[in-house]
């Protein structure tokens, strides 16, 4: 949201105040006010870059059952086939599967830590937080996709979905509502826990659950 208002602001040839700089440096949880600027526009340009490259690889899927105009697609959790069907239809498109978890993962971990692999390229140069979120991220998404396989009667790809949609998404290739108590829980477990500071998603952040179990 505040990426979103600050663009507006920089598209309208105004300045960002200190006001703005405080709600930027305090939400995505930066030391300095330097950069601030170039930091949103580095961030808008590499939204746009994965929205770009994720609808039209979602595009390829959903244009086999749609129109051209209808073949749309977004990474907010939304029933977009209606019937609450939500992406059950798709379960065995190893295509969208992967896109749809490769984007909420993007999402997930935040934008400072792409910049940061971006820059950095080899993850022992990468700083701290980098590192604790990326393997945060990995163990939640390995232990979720084990966890989930192990309870539910459903297929790898599946839980690995599942696994990945819980902690920031909302989509579900398996219907809810035949889920055991066992994987409800795991789904509970991965929620609370969220996603990564400065990302799209809520919880309590990977870097507070390392905190805590460490």
């Amino acid at each position: 949201v505040t990426c979103v208002g600050v663009s507006l602001i920089l598209a309208a040839g105004r300045k960002i105040d200190f006001h703005t700089r405080k709600l930027i440096k305090e939400s995505w949880n930066i030391d300095s006010y330097q950069g601030l600027v170039k930091l949103v526009k580095q961030v808008l340009k590499l939204t746009f870059a994965f929205e770009v490259v994720g609808a039209v690889l979602s595009f390829l899927v959903f244009s086999q059952d749609y129109s051209f105009w209808d073949a749309a697609f977004n990474n907010s959790g939304f029933d977009i086939l209606g019937n609450l069907q939500n992406l059950i239809p798709y379960s065995d498109s190893i295509l969208l599967n992967l896109v749809t978890a490769g984007l909420i993962i993007c999402g997930g971990i935040g934008f400072l830590v792409i910049l940061d692999i971006k820059k950095k390229k080899r993850f022992k140069k990468l700083t701290l937080h980098s590192k604790v979120v990326i393997t945060m991220s990995i163990v939640l998404i390995l232990v979720g996709t084990i966890l989930l396989k192990s309870t539910e009667n459903i297929t790898w790809l599946q839980a690995f979905f599942h696994s990945v949609s819980a902690r920031t998404a909302g989509f579900s290739t398996t219907p809810l509502g035949e889920f055991t108590n066992a994987g409800l829980f795991v789904l509970v477990i991965l929620m609370f826990i969220g996603a990564s500071p400065g990302s799209t998603g809520g919880g309590i952040k990977t870097s507070t659950f390392f905190v805590l179990i460490t």
